[in-house]
């Protein structure tokens, strides 16, 4: 009987461990690095201050401070991870 019960002990910790194991990994691998979203909330600020006018040099001005270089520059890595899985 102390065989058993041992083994459902080594059991138990055995897939507690496990648990624990997977929910810190997941944790870690979920969380975006701070410098990935303050460059993020920063251009997100940036396209929320644009003004409220209708005039045409407003809107010009807010089209030139408007930064889309780099739009598609997660769509690269995306795709890149996808094809890595394959």
């Amino acid at each position: 009987m102390e065989l058993f019960d041992k083994k459902n002990s080594l059991i138990i910790f055995t897939g507690a461990m496990v648990v624990t194991i997977g929910f810190i990994a997941m944790s870690l691998v979920q969380k975006p690095s701070p410098a990935q979203s303050t460059a993020f909330d920063r251009e997100i600020k940036q396209i929320e201050t644009q003004s409220d006018s209708s005039e045409l040099d407003a809107i010009e001005k807010d089209l030139m401070e408007t930064d889309l270089e780099d739009l598609d520059k997660e769509l690269e890595s995306i795709e890149s991870e996808l094809e890595a899985d394959y």
